[in-house]
């Protein structure tokens, strides 16, 4: 395999090490390359170190259970084996790898992206999650089939967990990959749980700049695109918590609300995902169905700045909002105020920890935008 040899060729020393490192096998340097315990039959901390990785043929070798030679990509198989019992198979283990080093695939011929058409009307709809043509009515969507998603691998996704995603979320969310075009791809549902689009997370940069870094995805000429404003995402999961709690958190992206959802479990779970830097009054309405009494907005730490432009948009459209549901429902934002986030982080990147230090001191609309 041509791509398998060119990918194994572009890791370095230091990148085998980081993977050997991560799978828990405390890995040395050696002048020949790496010396490292053998998790290739063995959990984290109950083999010995007789497992050794020569840099020079780019191959290991287990003087002990294996008494075998296989490279990085088997070693991946092997792990996945011995720690998660996955039998990932030599496409997804690379899937793996290369999605954790941020490594080009090369494109594949089932692959399609989006044409310039497309493009335009992605662009032109992307800024518009108060979109009029929504606006304060039940959107019927006609669910996709669904077995589109068998297209996919759904390989841990590295960079998400990482990120703090844990595999169960991402299972029950049905987070794929996409090797072809190089993306994460995200399902998504209504409320009752039917199929009604299909995101993908791009990978790649230069796209990512040209078009965001979130777009519908095509396949076998179907665009799998949906009104955004329209629905909220995870709502189908967290719906029966916000009425028990009358409370929701709205996250700007799906990787937010997974992320929260695996900081305090799917039983405590009340977010969802506007998939924009804003509500539509129809989001907004869907919150109401479920019982919110206070929506919670967590937007990206540069919609949260006072000194911004953008807050001052945010701020105009939820006064505007908050004029037409009137005392219904409670609107607060958080706010970092302390510098606990990066520029452009979501409130939930640092952590649970973090999170809640913000929540504690989230601003309620009446006295925010008073002062």
């Amino acid at each position: 395999m041509e791509e398998l040899q060119r990918v194994k060729e572009s890791l370095t020393i230091e990148q085998i090490y980081e993977l050997v490192n991560n799978f828990g096998g405390n890995p040395v340097f050696k002048s020949f390359g790496l010396v490292a315990d053998t998790i290739c039959h063995n959990l984290p901390g109950e083999g010995s170190q007789k497992l050794y990785y020569y840099q020079n043929t780019q191959l290991f070798s287990c003087f002990t259970g294996c008494q075998d030679r296989f490279d990085i990509v088997e070693l991946t198989c092997k792990v996945f084996k011995v720690q998660r019992n996955i039998d990932l198979g030599i496409s997804a283990a690379l899937d793996y790898i290369t999605n954790y080093f941020g490594i080009a695939r090369e494109q594949k011929t089932e692959f399609e992206t989006l044409d310039n058409a497309d493009a335009k009307i992605f662009q032109k709809y992307a800024g518009r999650a108060d979109h009029k043509s929504i606006k304060g009515r039940e959107i019927i969507y006609e669910p996709y089939d669904d077995s589109v998603l068998n297209r996919f691998s759904y390989i841990p996704i590295a960079p998400w967990l990482k990120e703090g995603i844990s595999q169960e979320v991402m299972n029950e969310a049905r987070i794929g990959y996409y090797p072809g075009g190089e993306q994460i791809t995200i399902p998504h549902y209504d409320y009752n749980g039917n199929f009604i689009g299909l995101r993908g997370r791009s990978l790649i940069i230069p796209e990512a700049e040209k078009y965001g870094k979130y777009r519908p995805l095509r396949i076998n000429g179907v665009l799998y695109n949906h009104a955004v404003g329209g629905n909220l995402y995870n709502l189908d999961k967290s719906k029966e918590n916000i009425r028990r709690t009358s409370r929701a958190l709205v996250f700007e992206s799906e990787k937010s609300a997974l992320k929260y959802r695996t900081a305090v479990g799917a039983q405590n779970d009340i977010s969802v995902a506007c998939c924009g830097s804003t509500l539509s009054n129809r989001q907004y309405e869907l919150l109401k169905k479920f019982g919110a009494k206070e929506i919670v907005l967590c937007f990206d730490k540069d919609f949260t700045d006072k000194t911004s432009e953008e807050f001052k948009k945010v701020k105009k459209r939820l006064i505007k909002q908050a004029k037409t549901f009137g005392n219904e429902i409670t609107i607060s934002i958080v706010f970092d105020r302390n510098d606990l986030l990066g520029y452009k982080d979501s409130p939930i990147d640092c952590g649970l920890d973090t999170f809640l230090k913000l929540f504690k001191t989230r601003i309620v609309y009446g006295w925010a935008f008073s002062h």
